[in-house]
């Protein structure tokens, strides 16, 4: 099990922050732990806690009234997630829900509150993270504007191999698993579309999907797809 500190330098929110700040975060962190498609919170609750995943992997969607769900993040150990609701006290913007047993290290408002007021460092990190969250909003709207859905695929299966990427003899799988349904929701499609594109892919050898599970075998050519060269 990663430590509490060490859990702590491996988010992107806090690293590069003094010794001081760790301790002050480290003491008022507390453990929590999900089980597989538990919810973390909904849509709408309120905004109480932020949370560092230890082991694991959260989804953050939206889901709309249809019962139609598009996925905005996945999430793995080291990524913090619910800052946003922490920081502006504002209600939840997304749900967010463990895909597997997940262990967490949570810090309530109030303590997070305190902790921004005893560590500048920490304030100057949120004003970077909320430059980046604005950076990824421009970037998923960019991408329904200017990709098709064969651009969608492609750019997500990359993006996806490049986060939880794992080498194999035949290529980068991606370390989950991946229903055609959950690929659709990430990139707003049909499960249809997605299932051509997949099929595109693998006849052209760009990709192998078997159990729920895809290799990219040849990224170059997701690339080209993009625009990019290879």
């Amino acid at each position: 099990m990663v430590s509490v500190r060490g859990a702590l330098r491996s988010v992107p929110l806090f690293e590069g922050l003094d010794r001081q700040s760790l301790e002050i975060l480290e003491a008022r962190m507390r453990g929590r732990v999900f089980r597989e498609e538990e919810t973390i919170f909904h849509r709408e609750d309120i905004g109480n806690a932020l949370y560092v995943i230890r082991n694991g992997r959260v989804k953050i969607r939206l889901t709309a009234e249809d019962g139609r769900e598009t996925v905005l993040a996945i999430l793995s150990p080291g990524d913090c997630f619910g800052e946003l609701a922490v920081l502006d006290g504002e209600p939840r913007s997304a749900d967010a829900v463990a895909m597997e047993r997940t262990d967490t290290l949570m810090l309530t408002r109030d303590d997070f509150l305190g902790a921004l007021d005893q560590s500048s460092a920490l304030a100057k990190r949120i004003i970077v993270l909320l430059s980046q969250k604005l950076r990824q909003t421009n970037e998923q709207l960019s991408d329904l504007i200017f990709y098709d859905v064969h651009g969608r695929v492609a750019k997500r299966l990359l993006e996806l191999a490049a986060a939880h990427g794992v080498q194999r003899t035949d290529g980068t799988q991606i370390g989950i698993p991946l229903t055609q349904q959950e690929l659709a929701n990430m990139v707003g499609a049909t499960r249809e579309s997605v299932n051509r594109v997949l099929r595109y892919y693998a006849g052209r050898g760009f990709i192998k999907v078997a159990n729920q599970r895809i290799t990219i075998i040849k990224p170059e050519g997701l690339r080209r797809q993009l625009g990019l060269a290879g």
